[in-house]
C-alpha cells in the first residue's frame, strides 16, 4: 500500500526529493537552452503569425482587384450594348436631316400655291431642328458611353460624370 507523500516529498516539477533518513535533495538543471528554444518557438510563431496577416491582406486586395476588373468590363459591355443603338439612332437622323435638305431641292421647280410652299418649307424646317437635336443629345450621350474616355472623367463619382 501505498503511504501519502509527506510534507516537504518531492512533487512533479518541483526540484526537491526527500532523501531516507531525512533532509532532501535539491535538483537543478540549466534551463537556458529550454528558454532559448521557447524563444526561438515563439519568434517562429509571431512571424508565421504576421505572414499570415500579409497573406491574408493580399488577398483581400487580390480578390478586390479581381471584382473591380470585372465590374469594368460588364460597364463597359453595357456602355457598348447601349452606344450600338445610340450610334443608329444618331446616323439615321443626320441621314434624315440630309433627306430634308434633299426634298427642299426637289420641290423647288415644283408648282405649288403659295400656302403650300410655305407649309412644307416650315415642316421641313421643324423637321430638321427636330432632327438636329436628336443628333445633338445623341453625341452628348454617346460621349458618356464612350469607354475610351472613362479615364479622363477619374473615378466614379456620379457628380463628376454627369456634368461632363
Amino acid at each position: 500500500m501505498r503511504q501519502p507523500p509527506t510534507r516537504g516529498a518531492a512533487r512533479p516539477g518541483h526540484p526537491r526529493a526527500p532523501v531516507p533518513g531525512g533532509g532532501f535533495v535539491l535538483i537543478y538543471a540549466d534551463i537556458t537552452a529550454r528558454k532559448r528554444a521557447k524563444e526561438a518557438i515563439r519568434g517562429a510563431r509571431d512571424a508565421a503569425e504576421s505572414a499570415l496577416r500579409e497573406l491574408q491582406t493580399a488577398q483581400a486586395s487580390l480578390v478586390h482587384a479581381q471584382k473591380m476588373a470585372a465590374l469594368g468590363q460588364l460597364i463597359a459591355g453595357i456602355a457598348h450594348e447601349i452606344k450600338n443603338p445610340l450610334n443608329f439612332v444618331n446616323n439615321f437622323a443626320a441621314l434624315s436631316s440630309e433627306l430634308t435638305d434633299e426634298l427642299s431641292d426637289v420641290l423647288k421647280p415644283v408648282a405649288l400655291p403659295g400656302r403650300v410652299r410655305e407649309e412644307v418649307k416650315e415642316l421641313t424646317g421643324t423637321l430638321k431642328d427636330n432632327l438636329g437635336r436628336v443628333v445633338q443629345h445623341g453625341k452628348q450621350r454617346s460621349t458618356f458611353f464612350d469607354v475610351s474616355a472613362w479615364d479622363r472623367l477619374g473615378p466614379f463619382y456620379p457628380a463628376n460624370w454627369l456634368d461632363s
